[in-house]
């Protein structure tokens, strides 16, 4: 599962004496991008509180020199940071500034009912698991529009489907085109969101 904020955060940049060789950008579930950092200046702070509506978000920096913001071998470009802070700065995420070529992280903004294992079983369970081509969502007390989403390890959505459901139905979803792997079944019903793990043979 993503990392989940339901308050407001704020975004911490701190720049190293390569500044120029990076790259910043915070997209929405559909690629908008809400927040581009450019032409960036040495050892420089950037402070962007971020005002998000509800819904997930991928955070991605990227150095086209591969070192990172800070790197043992290479001292003379200086040492930067990237975190994640409330509004009053305290900590949520602190990503190691040694990152190679880049971060990508993904998470989720808002308020959310979140209802896991066991309880999950009482209203939603899925089968078989492992599954092969479809995976079988049988809902009990849920009913209406629902959204089926399919997120892989990396908080990537691979599947997206809004389906009108009945309560106590089987809710057959295709999964053939999925790579084998462990993936999170998403199921949202209006503020109520649900989670359920299975594994694509």
């Amino acid at each position: 599962m993503p990392d989940l904020y339901t308050n407001k955060v704020v975004l911490h940049f701190k720049t190293n004496l390569r500044a120029s060789d990076f790259q910043l950008t915070l997209k929405d579930l559909a690629g908008n991008v809400v927040l581009a950092l450019t032409n960036l200046e040495n050892n420089k702070l950037y402070r962007e509180e971020l005002n998000l509506s509800q819904g997930c978000y991928t955070l991605e920096v990227i150095d086209n020199n591969n070192y990172g913001l800070s790197y043992w071998a290479f001292p003379d470009q200086g040492n930067g940071y990237l975190k994640i802070t409330d509004e009053k700065d305290a900590a949520l995420k602190v990503f190691n500034p040694d990152f190679g070529h880049g971060v990508n992280y993904s998470f989720y903004y808002g308020s959310y009912s979140l209802v896991q294992e066991p309880t999950i079983d009482e209203t939603i369970y899925t089968y078989p698991n492992p599954a092969n081509s479809l995976l079988n969502i049988a809902v009990n007390d849920q009913s209406g529009k629902l959204n089926f989403r399919v997120i892989d390890m990396n908080g990537k959505v691979l599947i997206d489907k809004k389906e009108n459901i009945s309560a106590n139905s089987i809710y057959p979803l295709n999964i053939a085109d999925l790579q084998s792997g462990a993936y999170i079944l998403e199921i949202i019903n209006g503020k109520d969101i649900f989670h359920k793990k299975f594994i694509k043979n």
